[in-house]
């Protein structure tokens, strides 16, 4: 019997998911951040709402070692999830924005 993945393979495919989930995961912050230089807001992020749900399930199919649609779905899903937590994000800091502005 011989092995058909290697160390060299396992920890290359490790690496890889565990950077591509890192940077994943700092998408509410990277939307806080931009939100708070102006550059994007919370009426921005839901009218383009479609265009990310499309790039999120192309990204989850580049991103999943295998092309079943169950895999693509445990990356896409959360990833959609996280683009709604981006926009409740940005909603916050544009309203928290204008009450420092008001007072």
């Amino acid at each position: 019997m011989q092995s058909t993945i290697g160390a060299e393979d396992y920890l290359s495919f490790l690496l890889v998911m565990t950077l591509a989930m890192a940077l994943v995961c700092e998408l509410p912050i990277i939307i806080l951040v931009l939100t708070r230089i102006g550059i994007i807001s919370p009426q921005f992020l839901i009218t383009k709402r479609k265009y990310a749900i499309v790039v999120i399930w192309i990204a989850a199919a580049i991103i999943t070692p295998q092309p079943d649609p169950l895999s693509q779905a445990m990356v896409a899903v959360p990833l959609m999830i996280f683009y709604e937590i981006s926009i409740l994000i940005s909603k916050f800091v544009v309203t928290r924005k204008r009450r420092i502005e008001k007072a």
